[in-house]
C-alpha cells in the first residue's frame, strides 16, 4: 500500500512538473499578432484570411486531435510540433488566439537551446531531399504489381530513410536525439524539414509514409497512360494517420494506416 502511494505521489509530482515546463516553453513562443495598422484581414503569420491555408488547417487539427482522416492531404506548409501541449498553449494565450496553433514563423524563432520541443516541416521548396525521395517513390509505384505491393516497398523505403527497421521507438530514441540534436545545430532553429531526417521515430516514419503516398497519388493522377489512370484510381490507397492515446499504446507512438482492397 505504501510503495502504491509514492507511485502515485510520485506520477502526479511528474505530471505537475511537465504541465509547468509545458506553460513555460508556451510562453517562449511569440504571438506574432499583427501591427494595429495592418490590413484588417491579416492573420497573426502575415497571411490574409483566404490563405491561411489548408496547410495550416491541417496541422492545427492533427495537432490537436492526434488523427488524419484517409482523405485528409498534407499539402506544403504542414507542421508537427511535438513537446508543446495545446490545452496549455491555450490557457498561456488570450482568446483571439484560440483555435490557432504556434504560428511557424514564431518556431523558426526559438533558438534550439530555449525550448524541447520540436517541429517537423513538410515543405518542398525548403527541402530537396523530399523531393528526391518522392521521385524514388514514383518509380516504386511503375514497379508495383498490384496496391499492396506498392504500400509494402513504400513503407521499407521509409524505414531504410529513417534509419532502418526497428522494433519500437526505444531501439531509435538515441539515434534520434543524436540526429534531431545536430539538425538543430546546423540550422539553429527547431524546425526541421522532414527530408532531413535520417534516424525517425515512428511519429517521423508515419508521416513521411502519408506524405510520400499522397505524392504518388498526385503524381500518377496527372500521367495519361491507362495503366496509369487504373493504379490511381485503385490508389485510392488512403492512408490514416494516427498518433498517441487512444490509437497507440505509447503517447509517442504513430501509425499510418493504408486501406487495400476494398477497405480491408
Amino acid at each position: 500500500m505504501v510503495d502504491s502511494w509514492y507511485s502515485q505521489q510520485q506520477q502526479q509530482q511528474a505530471a505537475e512538473d511537465d504541465f509547468h515546463l509545458q506553460m513555460a516553453l508556451s510562453l517562449r513562443v511569440p504571438s506574432d499578432k499583427p501591427d494595429a495598422d495592418a490590413d484588417d484581414s491579416s492573420t497573426r503569420t502575415g497571411k490574409s484570411s483566404s490563405d491561411a491555408t489548408k496547410a495550416e488547417t491541417t496541422s492545427y487539427r492533427y495537432w490537436v486531435t492526434s488523427s488524419l482522416s484517409y482523405d485528409e492531404w498534407i499539402e506544403d506548409g504542414f507542421y508537427e510540433l511535438w513537446g508543446m501541449s495545446p490545452h496549455v498553449w491555450s490557457i498561456c494565450t488570450d482568446s483571439s488566439e484560440q483555435g490557432r496553433m504556434p504560428p511557424l514563423e514564431s518556431l523558426h524563432r526559438v533558438h534550439p537551446s530555449e525550448a524541447v520541443f520540436d517541429v517537423v516541416l513538410v515543405d518542398r521548396s525548403v527541402d530537396p531531399a523530399l523531393c528526391t525521395l518522392e521521385d524514388r517513390v514514383v518509380n516504386l509505384a511503375y514497379e508495383a504489381n498490384e496496391v499492396f505491393d506498392l504500400a509494402s516497398q513504400l513503407g521499407k523505403l521509409v524505414a531504410v530513410e529513417m534509419g532502418g527497421p526497428a522494433a519500437s521507438d526505444d531501439d531509435l530514441v538515441e539515434t534520434w536525439q543524436q540526429n534531431r540534436l545536430k539538425l538543430m545545430q546546423i540550422s539553429g532553429s527547431v524546425v526541421l524539414p522532414i527530408g532531413l531526417i535520417k534516424a525517425g521515430l515512428s511519429r517521423h516514419r508515419a508521416l513521411l509514409f502519408k506524405v510520400s503516398l499522397l505524392h504518388v497519388i498526385t503524381s500518377l493522377l496527372t500521367q495519361e497512360a491507362v495503366f496509369f489512370q487504373v493504379l490511381a484510381d485503385s490508389v485510392g490507397l488512403p492512408c490514416r494517420l494516427v498518433r498517441g492515446h487512444p490509437f497507440c499504446a505509447k503517447e509517442e507512438d504513430a501509425f499510418a494506416l493504408v486501406k487495400c482492397n476494398s477497405g480491408r
